[in-house]
């Protein structure tokens, strides 16, 4: 009976661990769902208040916004308050610790602040608008709104493989060679900006400029065409995705 006893005893500590492990607070990410390690993202360019949540009744607590800030701390933080905290405009990463002073725990989030990217592409001055596959043609990036995040995707509508560059893309001049057969009466050159590790379909900027035309020609020239022939070209709208 003793040894049943001391079992019991010394079996109550441990389960009361690990009931207070599994009692860890979580936090409301950006989607609004509970989190032990929830992210947070603004794309507006502008200054952020960010809300930190809970769904659990949570006693004392101490938040540190990664932002250099003092350390802000409360006695008590309950659904459906919440506590914020405003960044300036800005492009950065920030760690935020959240830390539930009773138990110990703590709870990591990640806050992103970035600016939509505008998409946009140009044809070098002097560049060529008039070839004859095979060829190469020189497109520039001329987007704006760029960040250390943004991953540019550059699609040349003739069925070759993509081609994705960092931020230091901005202002290259980006070569690709068409060749003959490659391009229908007109194709597309995309040219998409999105962040790392973000849904690209939020990030999209759409500009169409209507006056960077390219012909892509798939004979020899007019003045060399047989009599009765018909030029075969394909027109390269510069449009940015």
């Amino acid at each position: 009976m003793r040894s049943t006893l001391r079992t019991i005893w010394l079996s109550i500590p441990l389960l009361l661990a690990l009931s207070a492990k599994a009692q860890c607070p979580q936090l409301y990410d950006y989607f609004g769902l509970p989190s032990s390690a929830p992210e947070w993202y603004s794309c507006s360019g502008t200054a952020y208040s960010l809300l930190v949540a809970t769904p659990q009744n949570v006693g004392a607590y101490s938040i540190d916004w990664g932002d250099g800030s003092p350390l802000q701390t409360g006695t008590t933080l309950q659904p459906p308050l919440s506590v914020s905290h405003a960044y300036p405009a800005t492009v950065g990463t920030y760690t935020v610790v959240f830390t539930e002073l009773a138990t110990g725990c703590v709870v990591t989030g990640t806050l992103v602040m970035e600016q939509s990217t505008s998409a946009s592409i140009q044809i070098p001055v002097g560049g060529l608008t008039q070839v004859c596959a095979p060829q190469a043609v020189e497109f520039i990036n001329s987007s704006t709104n760029v960040s250390p995040n943004t991953v540019f995707i550059w699609n040349f509508g003739d069925g070759s493989p993509t081609e994705t560059y960092d931020h230091t893309n901005l202002g290259q001049t980006i070569s690709h060679t068409y060749l003959p057969g490659t391009v229908d009466c007109e194709t597309t050159v995309e040219l998409s900006a999105n962040l790392v590790d973000w849904e690209p379909a939020a990030h999209q900027a759409e500009l169409v400029a209507e006056d960077d035309v390219v012909q892509i020609f798939r004979l020899p020239f007019p003045d060399r065409l047989p009599n009765g022939l018909t030029p075969q070209f394909a027109r390269v709208r510069v449009r940015a995705l």
